[in-house]
């Protein structure tokens, strides 16, 4: 009889998997509360841009990221803030220029407005607008896929144990054994 025992190294896999499913599911929903809780309550304030340009984030051949970046400083209540912060659901772009565009609307020496959080004034973003529900519909999708592919592995390491037993063939009585007849 075959033995019952679970696939450690599948079962590994599928840890690794669902605990970066995790990871990703919670930074993301986390970060989409607190751009929507931007959106809703924090003030506006006039900023004085100090630094603008677009980061490169390499990835795989020809997948790099381009995030624009833009350090900017605002005083609340004679109190002086610097916050780099452009989003808390913060958006890459594929694309060089399309990140450049972003980044050239905030030029440095520039005064644009920024929005603060009133109970943590140090809290401070340039874009308190929700993510398009485009963006977010993809965002469930891709960590839908890790969730699932995470959840097939783990129940493919535990089958051999969770499939049901196949019953033993009964022994055969020689006294009514059919191939007893023909000898």
């Amino acid at each position: 009889m075959p033995e019952r025992s679970i696939r450690l190294l599948p079962l590994a896999f599928a840890c690794i998997v669902l605990s970066l499913s995790a990871y990703l599911t919670y930074g993301s929903v986390a970060s989409y509360q607190e751009q929507r809780r931007a959106q809703a309550t924090f003030k506006p304030v006039s900023a004085v841009v100090l630094t603008s340009r677009v980061r490169r984030i390499p990835g795989d051949e020809g997948s790099d990221t381009f995030r624009p970046e833009v350090k900017y400083r605002y005083e609340v209540d004679g109190q002086r803030y610097e916050s780099d912060r452009f989003a808390f659901f913060a958006k890459g772009y594929s694309d060089y220029l399309e990140a450049k565009r972003v980044a050239d609307r905030y030029p440095v020496g520039s005064t644009v407005t920024a929005y603060y959080d009133p109970s943590d004034p140090a809290k401070a973003v340039l874009d308190p607008h929700a993510p398009e529900r485009s963006s977010v519909l993809l965002l469930a999708g891709i960590l839908g896929v890790f969730w699932l592919a995470g959840f097939a592995v783990l129940a493919w390491s535990f089958w051999p144990w969770l499939r049901p037993r196949q019953p033993s063939p009964a022994p055969v009585d020689p006294r009514n054994d059919p191939s007893e007849l023909l000898r």
